[in-house]
Formats: structure tokens, sequence, C-alpha cells
């Protein structure tokens, strides 16, 4: 008997994500609903679809922007060790928030 594999969710940071956006079969989309891009490669492993959703500096400034727009006094973010070695997202958010 055959079980099949339950897709283990994997994380990325966002140099890895950089490294694949529009290469490898990865596409990017973004999702106005939610403020947010996604990468789709349709067949990323064994011919079966992958979706990468992740932050960019684009989706933490429209948070910000939100932010500002709703008269909040601050963000928190709850994981920083993914950002890129330039600091790309922590970055989006200083020129709104200060």
């Amino acid at each position: 008997m055959v079980w099949d594999q339950k897709p283990q969710p994997s994380y990325h940071d966002l140099v890895d994500v950089a490294g694949i956006v529009n290469a490898n079969g990865y596409t990017r989309h973004w999702n106005a609903f939610a403020g947010e891009p996604y990468l789709v490669n349709p067949n990323a492993q064994h011919g079966k679809p992958a979706t990468i959703v992740y932050s960019d500096p684009q989706s933490i400034a429209e948070r910000t922007r939100l932010i500002r727009m709703l008269g909040l006094r601050g963000a928190m973010a709850w994981e920083l060790s993914q950002d890129s070695n330039d600091h790309a997202l922590i970055g989006a958010l200083g020129p709104v928030l200060n």
C-alpha cells in the first residue's frame, strides 16, 4: 500500500524568494485585497503546482500607509531574521512611521 505524502510547508527568507521571482517557472502575482505578493509555479515539483506567499518592501509599505491612515501609533514585527541583508523590509517601515 502506498500513501500519498502530505505536502510539508517550507519557509523562505526574503533573499531566497528574491532569487526565484520570475525565474525557474515562478511568476510573481499581487493580491490587491490582501496587499501581499505571491509566487506561483504550476509545475514546481513532479508537475504539481506551488505557491509561495511572502512579504516584500511593497507590501510592508502598504501596511505602513494603512497604519498612518487609521491613525495607529505604531507597528509590530513578528520576525525580523527573515529580512534581506540590506534590511529592505525594515527599511520600508521607516519613511512612513517616522
